[in-house]
C-alpha cells in the first residue's frame, strides 16, 4: 500500500488478494532456492501491510452495512 489514500472495498480486497499470491509466491520459490535477504526483506513489509488492509477492508464493510431495524424489520 503505496502511501496513504483512502481505498474502496474492490481496491483493498484486490490489494490484499495481490500481496497474499505475492507472497506465496516467494514461499514457492523457497521450495526451490535458499531464501535471499531480499526476499525475507519483502515478506516482512507484505506481512506488515496486510493487517492494516484487512481492518480496512472490515471497517469499508461495516460502513455498508443498513442497520439492523432496515435489514430485518
Amino acid at each position: 500500500m503505496e502511501g496513504r489514500f483512502i481505498m474502496t472495498y474492490a481496491e483493498t480486497f484486490d490489494e490484499i488478494t495481490r500481496l497474499t499470491l505475492e507472497r506465496t509466491g516467494i514461499w514457492r520459490q523457497c521450495n526451490q532456492t535458499r531464501m535471499t535477504a531480499e526476499m525475507r526483506k519483502r515478506l516482512h513489509e507484505i506481512e506488515k501491510e496486510l493487517p492494516a488492509l484487512w481492518v480496512n477492508l472490515r471497517r469499508e464493510v461495516v460502513a455498508n452495512q443498513k442497520p439492523l431495524v432496515e435489514r430485518y424489520w
